[in-house]
């Protein structure tokens, strides 16, 4: 009997071992699911930041692309500008001359007036 009573004592030993090992298993299972969800979800949220760092990107070359242009811009519109400041500079040199020139059309044009009245009067 004695013997029966050990045999039954360690299998409700061996028993209670193996359902508290069970139980360890499937709280285990949990848990590993619980950071498997964790895990996905860090991955998704990963993967929103990079494609989010990728439209950033996108968007930063297209403004570099438009400061490249407004710069180009810019530049002829400094060419053009030099351009005008050189004719004006170019009229400015030419301008006495053109005073002095014109004066003297003025004087031959009121001599030939004065010219034809004289002769209409004849």
């Amino acid at each position: 009997m004695r013997l029966k009573q050990e045999f039954t004592r360690a299998d409700v030993s061996v028993k209670y071992r193996c359902l508290v090992l069970e139980k360890t298993v499937v709280l285990q299972s949990r848990q590993l699911e619980v950071v498997g969800s964790a895990m996905n979800e860090a991955h998704r949220r990963i993967n929103c930041v990079v494609e989010y760092a990728l439209a950033a990107n996108r968007r930063a070359d297209e403004v570099n692309g438009r400061v490249d242009r407004v710069a180009e811009y810019s530049q002829a519109v400094k060419r053009r500008a030099d351009g005008v400041v050189e004719y004006a500079a170019a009229v400015n040199h030419q301008l006495p001359e053109f005073k002095s020139f014109y004066l003297r059309h003025l004087h031959w044009k009121g001599a030939i007036g004065a010219v034809a009245g004289l002769m209409s009067s004849i």
